[in-house]
């Protein structure tokens, strides 16, 4: 999906919108937008028809942005458990909080 967005964009789109409700694409998202200082709009559209605005999130947290990935893998992902009640949400708003 990371490699169809970049050539959405390279390809010149102005919005490009990904239908996921997938947490660790959402994290991967960001870090790619960040990391590629993409300049178009990038969207998550989440099954329940909500669009998070991945650009804004960018805005937010850059440059703390390019740290979401080692925070993603320890906070639990398929293949790692992680402490016992601290997924994500937890990660990403001590994140958030901690450095701003």
């Amino acid at each position: 999906m990371i490699a169809f967005m970049l050539q959405a964009a390279e390809f010149g789109k102005d919005v490009i919108r990904i239908a996921s409700d997938y947490n660790d694409f959402y994290m991967t998202l960001v870090y790619w937008v960040r990391k590629i200082q993409l300049h178009c709009s990038v969207q998550m559209e989440l099954l329940n028809g909500v669009v998070v605005d991945i650009n804004a999130i960018c805005t937010e947290l850059d440059p703390k942005c390019l740290e979401l990935m080692i925070m993603d893998v320890l906070s639990g992902c398929d293949t790692l458990s992680h402490p016992f009640n601290n997924g994500k949400i937890i990660a990403l708003n001590t994140l958030r909080y901690l450095f701003f």
